[in-house]
């Protein structure tokens, strides 16, 4: 199960953070997909903490791309946090390490 919390409810002002579950897989992404999409639909930033992710797929990663694009085309900063080792090794072997990495960098930057 995907959790969210936010500072006091999901105001256009407020932030979310959404806590990954352990699988992070094609039979997962609809309901981790919807509860992200609520994420991003009532909050004016996102944290994704993907340290609990312990089982990650091709599908799960391109859910997550896909939340990046849609974050930065509504202007609305994303972070992901937390580390897991899966989830790292399933970036480095599809190319994509550095593009999560960046996407960090710039968002604690702002």
């Amino acid at each position: 199960m995907v959790e969210t919390t936010s500072d006091d409810g999901l105001g256009a002002n407020e932030s979310a953070t959404v806590r990954l579950p352990h699988g992070l897989e094609i039979k997962d992404v609809e309901q981790i997909h919807q509860q992200l999409s609520a994420a991003l639909d009532g909050a004016a930033s996102v944290t994704v903490d993907i340290s609990h992710v312990a089982a990650v797929d091709t599908a799960g990663v391109q859910l997550l791309l896909a939340l990046k694009t849609e974050a930065e085309n509504r202007g609305i900063p994303l972070t992901f946090a937390g580390q897991s080792a899966p989830f790292s090794q399933a970036l480095t072997v599809l190319g994509l390490l550095d593009t999560f990495t960046a996407a960090n960098s710039r968002a604690s930057a702002v």
